[in-house]
């Protein structure tokens, strides 16, 4: 039989769990509603009702924060998946328009001058294979774009999360050192 601790443990690991994944939930959907909004309004009411549940709220912004290293790994995807069909397919390198280090600007590649580049440079391309790089080069440049404005959204609410816990952990810091001095002062006056 379980004891009270392990069953308080198997509790909170429940509750942990139940509100990661309801924040996972509405993380999706602030994503598809393009407003970090409810998410917000998530955070305040777990702050208000919970304050002292910091391991949880860590827990939960390492998630969030792994959603984002996802998103960020799925723009190199696209930049790498484009990169190889235009070297494959046309034997056409555009690398130096799309440098690894503005990869969050990727999504800014304005497809004119990525043409007029490809046209200068790659003269034996056909009319036909220079439509099919451009729309290869706007699939590219229009999921970029999706990915950069979720990212964008993501590290916003992750910067929120930390925002509230900083404030939570100061107050958790300073419920302690009042609990602490309350403590002593009834010790010292027990004592005299």
């Amino acid at each position: 039989m379980l004891d009270r601790s392990a069953v308080e443990e198997l509790m909170a690991l429940a509750e942990k769990n139940l509100v990661c994944s309801e924040a996972i939930e509405l993380l999706e959907k602030c994503l598809a509603e393009r407003s970090p909004a409810l998410f917000e309004a998530f955070m305040q009411r777990q702050m208000l009702n919970s304050p002292a549940q910091i391991d949880v709220f860590l827990e939960l912004a390492e998630t969030v924060h792994q959603h984002m290293i996802a998103l960020q790994e799925s723009l190199f995807e696209i930049r790498t998946g484009m990169l190889n069909r235009l070297k494959d397919h046309f034997q056409i390198d555009i690398t130096p328009l799309v440098p690894l280090d503005l990869i969050e600007e990727y999504h800014a590649l304005e497809l004119d001058e990525a043409l007029a580049f490809v046209t200068h440079r790659y003269t034996h391309l056909s009319e036909n294979e220079l439509i099919i790089v451009c729309h290869t080069m706007h699939n590219a440049v229009l999921r970029a774009g999706q990915v950069t404005q979720s990212l964008l959204m993501v590290r916003h609410i992750l910067e929120y999360m930390f925002d509230w816990l900083e404030a939570l952990s100061v107050f958790v810091v300073k419920a302690y050192w009042h609990w602490q001095s309350d403590l002593s002062q009834s010790r010292q006056a027990l004592l005299h």
